[in-house]
């Protein structure tokens, strides 16, 4: 009889944990797959290779509720040197992406920069993106619609 007690409270206590885990871990597990998958998702890419550096850039943006998520692929720069990407708006606005330092060896012969971030432009109010190494644009993406 005691026996038999000690185990209906060990399974109850077990069940218990086990209701725990899922409704505490679900949806963090759900929000996890969610996210994922938003950044995973790139709606429209865009490409371009500026004639005179050489530099090849492939972006993809991705709307999103606050503006939108961008990727960049980015190819045959030279380093060292610390680069810029910038979404330019419309109406002229402008806002840093992201940033980065070449390393010496530059992105060339199979090597390139892959890497993201998120502007507060809404995907429709984007004209171009820029790579800017200080004063300099290493490639303009323009945005085509």
């Amino acid at each position: 009889m005691v026996a038999e007690r000690r185990r209906a409270r060990v399974r109850r206590l077990v069940l218990a944990a086990v209701a725990a885990i899922i409704a505490l871990g679900g949806p963090a597990v759900t929000w996890a797959l969610t996210e994922g998958s938003q950044v995973a998702s790139v709606a429209q890419q865009f490409s371009a290779t500026d004639p005179a550096t050489g530099v090849s850039a492939t972006v993809g943006v991705d709307p999103a509720a606050w503006g939108s998520r961008v990727t960049l692929d980015l190819g045959h720069v030279r380093g060292p040197q610390s680069c810029t990407l910038v979404a330019v708006g419309m109406d002229g606005a402008q806002q840093t992406v992201t940033s980065w330092t070449v390393p010496a060896t530059g992105y060339d012969g199979g090597t390139e920069l892959r890497t993201g971030g998120g502007t507060g432009l809404a995907s429709s109010a984007i004209a171009r993106f820029e790579v800017r190494s200080g004063d300099a644009v290493l490639v303009v993406v323009p945005v085509q619609r």
